[in-house]
């Protein structure tokens, strides 16, 4: 049997050196949630170039990270207890009509339906812990996985 790879894509942002980043974001509501963590080829913690402290930061972007081929995303929906995991690695990129990047993403796992598609690596599990527990914190205002950045004198 020929195993299909799903694929999506993401808009990304582009510094002001040109390269491509991604905002860690998400939160909870009442009785849902969203996230998005970003992490390195090996799942491990990115360092964030800008991480938000001012304006509106309830369940918005919290921490912008410059991303690469071979970067993973762990996306968590959640609607009361049921939850859904997708992680995504960046297999390349391209650009729009107007020059932003876009990330092109192939689907590596799922969890649905209290099943995951394939194993979980011991790698993925602090990645995708952070990315569920993002969801499901209300009103979220802060950055989970990765290293803050070093503070501008």
């Amino acid at each position: 049997m020929v195993q299909t790879i799903e694929k999506s894509t993401a808009i990304c942002n582009t510094t002001k050196s040109g390269y491509p980043a991604l905002w860690e974001c998400g939160g909870a509501t009442t009785k849902g949630g969203f996230a998005r963590v970003i992490c390195g080829p090996g799942f491990e913690k990115k360092k964030a170039i800008f991480v938000r402290t001012g304006g509106e930061l309830s369940n918005g972007d919290h921490a912008l990270f410059v991303v690469e081929k071979g970067d993973h995303l762990v996306q968590v929906k959640r609607q009361n207890e049921e939850i859904e995991i997708e992680i995504f690695r960046i297999s390349g990129w391209c650009k729009d009509l107007h020059g932003n990047h876009i990330a092109d993403l192939d689907l590596i796992n799922r969890y649905d339906m209290g099943e995951w598609t394939n194993p979980v690596s011991p790698q993925m599990a602090d990645a995708v812990f952070a990315a569920i527990s993002k969801a499901k914190h209300y009103h979220c205002r802060e950055m989970y996985f990765g290293i803050s950045p070093e503070p501008i004198i």
